[in-house]
């Protein structure tokens, strides 16, 4: 690094060969630079992790490590740390020495492959549908267990000129202090109203059953032309 020349004694004019800003020092490659964000921050999104910027690198490790606690993923995590490093070392000695550079999307995707290969068989433990979205992004098989796997569930807009709520109902007790809410959506998944009521003290399947209804009369005040509602209750739905 440039910025260890420098500690020698010799003088030379230094520029960062990932994006070519500032200084090529150690902190400025794997902490400040453009090119390196990017990666990270790529990587980070894999797990549902936000990426944040540190000014030194042992805040970063430590900061690895600590995210490391809280997940099911742990070990694809922490092994990622160290592939990603010497792939952006890498990218930084061959612009250098050979003259040729990758965009951050390829230095991400080689570090993916390479993680991938690094775990073998190894399944990704998946206990919440979070955890079996990360495994999708990392290409990890997902492992088995005597409980069920987590249920995928994705968000569909509704048809043209029609309406969809999501409603749920709560109830703290059962009975207990329930409440309700929900929220509308257009075509185009732009919000359109929401609610969220309290009832006092109630039941779940009198909670869910209110929150339907809530969606019903919110969706006629909309004057929508068409009505979509989902809920998270098998009971109400069958019931109605």
């Amino acid at each position: 690094m440039d910025d260890q020349v420098k500690r020698k004694g010799i003088c030379l004019a230094s520029r960062c060969a990932l994006y070519n800003q500032e200084e090529d020092s150690t902190d400025h490659i794997f902490l400040r630079c453009v090119f390196e964000s990017l990666v990270w921050n790529k990587f980070a999104g894999c797990f549902e992790v936000g990426w944040r910027h540190h000014q030194l690198i042992d805040d970063l490790m430590l900061w690895w490590k600590g995210k490391a606690r809280s997940m099911n993923l742990k070990q694809p995590w922490l092994i990622s740390f160290s592939i990603l490093a010497a792939n952006i070392w890498w990218e930084r000695n061959r612009r250098i020495h050979d003259a040729t550079a990758r965009p951050d999307w390829k230095i991400f995707d080689l570090a993916h492959r390479e993680l991938v290969l690094c775990l073998g068989r190894s399944k990704g433990e998946a206990k919440s549908p979070s955890d079996v979205i990360s495994c999708r992004r990392l290409g990890l098989p997902i492992e088995g267990g005597s409980s069920c796997p987590p249920l995928e569930v994705h968000w569909c807009k509704p048809q043209r000129e029609w309406i969809k709520i999501n409603v749920d109902g709560s109830s703290l007790g059962n009975p207990g202090r329930a409440g309700v809410g929900g929220i509308a959506r257009d075509s185009e998944g732009q919000v359109c109203d929401s609610f969220s009521i309290f009832l006092g003290t109630k039941k779940i399947y009198k909670a869910e059953f209110a929150a339907v209804m809530e969606g019903i009369l919110m969706a006629k005040a909309l004057g929508a032309r068409g009505l979509w509602i989902e809920s998270d209750s098998g009971t109400v739905v069958a019931a109605i």
